[in-house]
């Protein structure tokens, strides 16, 4: 008989909701305005590696108008390409646009410094 797999988190990226951890300006330092939000890559598609029998089923264009809404203008997107290939959207900078949210791209490698 197949083992059911463990509940994942609601925090995981499973639901429909995206959730965002925001950071106001008065935790970061210097004089900045407003909030930085970190978040899972928007549109993130694919069978999970941390929790097993669970598959990421979000859609891009949808995660991105909730960042709109949410009062994201900018997304700095930190994935590499294979990554983007394998779980994400290669369209996600036209798909930001579209939804009135800048994506800059600055793929930083796992494990760097």
């Amino acid at each position: 008989m197949a083992e059911t797999p463990e509940p994942a988190p609601a925090h995981a990226g499973f639901g429909p909701e995206l959730r965002i951890d925001w950071l106001s300006a008065g935790e970061l330092a210097g004089e900045a305005r407003g909030r930085l939000g970190l978040t899972f890559l928007p549109g993130k598609r694919g069978s999970s590696l941390r929790y097993p029998g669970h598959v990421y089923r979000r859609d891009t264009a949808t995660d991105l108008a909730a960042m709109h809404f949410a009062g994201v203008v900018r997304l700095i997107l930190l994935v590499e390409d294979g990554e983007l290939a394998s779980w994400g959207d290669a369209t996600i900078v036209e798909l930001g646009r579209a939804a009135g949210v800048e994506v800059l791209r600055h793929p930083i490698p796992d494990g760097a410094p």
